[in-house]
């Protein structure tokens, strides 16, 4: 081969040996980098285990995406049902959260839209302290056995008619709600119900203050989910500062970023 040509194709191939060992993506040092951006967007802020805007994936746990929506307002899907984010406390592992289509409204544009929603319980659950049930029943065609300021009425599908409907706070299987509870599993007389989940401060006031401007505020409170992205391993890997939190979209679990270049000290674990 002649001389200057072997120097060519010597060079070429150094380039390409220099521009593949200085690839960034695999790097946990890149990762670690990645990762040091919060998710931010009205009052929220907040880290791993989320994730969304400047906040890559592989940062927080595929199934806790955060949007910023028109307005600063933080949602978040779980299970194809919306919630509106209100606070997040990343030391109990919580989140405030109220159901969109029940956010300052407790009528639902349409019949479909009349159903309980299914949490994921691989990644998050309701708190066990500090709340209750509350069960709305849709088109009642005769009276409850509760007081009517218990009662609310939405529009009709035509907009000249409504329709009657009543709310319970508190748990049906309570003492004191015994007699309500036999009559509205049993009588038939609503077509719909859908249960939510209200702070026991907004039961109490519902309890002794009625009014359909109350049920909206007690709804608007919100209620808390508590979540489990690997918590410990994660408390774990940021007992050191050089340490973040993160996912591996390839091996789908979760992974400990260092801002070394080292490739041993990204951890991956199930």
């Amino acid at each position: 081969m002649h001389p200057y040509l072997s120097q060519n194709v010597f060079f070429f191939l150094m380039v390409t040996v220099l521009i593949f060992i200085h690839e960034p993506s695999s790097s946990s040092a890149d990762e670690y980098s990645d990762c040091a951006a919060d998710f931010e967007c009205g009052n929220i802020r907040v880290g791993y285990p989320f994730w969304g805007s400047d906040r890559p994936e592989h940062c927080g746990h595929p199934k806790l995406e955060l949007n910023c929506t028109t307005g600063d307002v933080t949602v978040i899907t779980i299970s194809s049902d919306t919630y509106r984010v209100l606070d997040v406390n990343e030391n109990d592992h919580t989140l405030t959260a109220v159901r969109t289509d029940y956010w300052d409204n407790v009528c639902p544009q349409t019949e479909t839209d009349l159903r309980n929603i299914t949490l994921d319980t691989s990644i998050v659950n309701y708190t066990t302290q500090g709340y209750q049930s509350l069960t709305l029943f849709y088109t009642c065609t005769s009276q409850l056995a509760l007081p009517s300021s218990n009662q609310f009425n939405c529009s009709s599908g035509s907009g000249s008619e409504s329709t009657t409907n009543y709310f319970l706070a508190g748990e049906l299987t309570l003492p004191r709600n015994a007699p309500y509870a036999l009559l509205l599993t049993r009588s038939g007389t609503c077509q719909a119900s859908v249960v939510l989940r209200i702070s026991e401060t907004q039961v109490e006031t519902l309890e002794s203050q009625a009014s359909e401007e109350n049920l909206k505020t007690a709804i608007n409170d919100g209620f808390e989910l508590e979540w489990d992205a690997n918590n410990t391993l994660c408390d774990e890997c940021q007992s050191d500062s050089s340490r973040r939190c993160g996912y591996s979209l390839t091996s789908g679990g979760f992974a400990c970023f260092s801002n070394t270049q080292s490739q041993v000290d990204r951890q991956i674990l199930p």
